[in-house]
């Protein structure tokens, strides 16, 4: 939805005060590590997700700056907090696979539009 708004310059909203963090990991970073585990044939059950959680006004300014948007990002402090969503920090797998994700969010953004540009 972000994403969307920016691409729209739409506001983007978002509900209560906290600023909730997420943990996103681009598909060319995923693809790139199940590639490297088959590779080095590394057996049992890894976590897979980015080393860096990121906010929602983080993921919006990257959208905004990716798309050119004049779109604002507001806090909609009568709704209810959004709770955070992340995971505790666990780097093993990409120790074992010697490769950190490289996508940062503000790349993956300008990725998306770019993409977005082609289509049209």
């Amino acid at each position: 939805m972000i994403i969307d708004k920016a691409a729209k310059d739409e506001d983007i909203l978002i509900y209560g005060s906290n600023d909730a963090l997420r943990n996103f990991i681009h598909v060319e970073d995923v693809a790139k590590i199940i590639a490297l585990v088959i590779q080095r044939k590394i057996k049992g059950t890894y976590a897979c997700m980015n080393t860096k959680n990121v906010s929602y006004s983080e993921v919006a300014a990257a959208a905004i700056e990716a798309f050119g948007s004049k779109s604002t990002v507001k806090f909609i402090k009568e709704q209810p907090d959004i709770p955070n969503n992340i995971f505790e920090p666990d780097d093993s797998l990409f120790r074992l696979i010697d490769y950190y994700p490289q996508i940062s969010i503000s790349h993956g953004m300008k990725k998306e539009a770019d993409y977005r540009k082609m289509a049209r």
